[in-house]
């Protein structure tokens, strides 16, 4: 009898297995083997970090909107900028449809 710990091991290995079927779309009953491949594991890193720029891109960009929109609510100036913007925003989108 194996113990808990080959039995986890043969369980995972299996799930692996089954996730690998599908990403493959294989539907016979043989092993799959994934190798690794230098492009594959650069493509994969730098997609990471390209995710993790964007993100801080968003966060920056969001930051930023939410800053205007405060000093918007704050101060007399801006405000009335942003609602002449506004109104003529509306004008052009009546204008359009």
């Amino acid at each position: 009898m194996k113990t808990k710990k080959g039995l986890k091991q043969d369980y995972q290995n299996t799930l692996e297995q089954e996730e690998l079927k599908k990403e493959y779309g294989i539907a016979r009953d043989v092993v799959v083997v994934e190798k690794s491949n230098p492009t594959v594991a650069v493509l994969k890193t730098t997609g990471k970090g390209a995710f993790f720029i964007i993100q801080i891109v968003a966060t920056v960009i969001i930051l930023v909107l939410a800053m205007i929109g405060l000093a918007a609510l704050l101060f007399p100036a801006p405000r009335e900028e942003l609602l002449m913007l506004f109104n003529k925003l509306l004008e052009e989108l009546a204008t359009l449809f």
